[in-house]
């Protein structure tokens, strides 16, 4: 039972990387205007903060408190959208963990294996966007 536990959760990470890759590699292909409006929103992202950081030199509060407004909802606003891009992501895991309830009926593991799937899938998406969120936050 733990062996078929490992070998699962194994599988499900195995499965969660690859589609990971799989779709950064196709997305631009997939979803070009999303992309190019990541890209775009980015740029403007990248502007404000070096505005920003130049009001807060000068201490211009109302400059300050409009960068930082427009900054926030620019912000909020590609999160969502690489977030619903990279949704696309479930469409294999389901696919896999509706394989994987046909083929262990036969055993006695019928509801673990899709508690824990589900459960891998939750910490590997916050995992996955809490470091996307750290690193753009603290590198630019």
């Amino acid at each position: 039972m733990i062996l078929n536990t490992i070998i699962l959760s194994a599988l499900t990470i195995l499965v969660l990387f690859l589609s990971d890759l799989y779709y950064k590699k196709i997305g631009r292909k997939i979803f070009p205007l999303y992309y190019d409006k990541i890209d775009r929103i980015d740029k403007r992202l990248s502007e404000l903060r070096n505005l920003i950081r130049l009001t807060m030199i000068h201490n211009d509060k109302k400059s300050f408190e409009k960068l930082q407004k427009e900054y926030s909802e620019l912000y909020n606003k590609i999160l969502f959208t690489k977030i619903s891009v990279n949704s696309i992501f479930l469409l294999p895991l389901i696919i896999f963990s509706i394989l994987i309830n046909i083929f262990l009926k036969h055993w006695e593991l019928w509801l673990p294996p899709v508690n824990l799937i589900i459960f891998i899938l939750g910490i590997y998406f916050l995992v996955k966007y809490l470091i996307a969120i750290l690193k753009s936050f603290y590198t630019k």
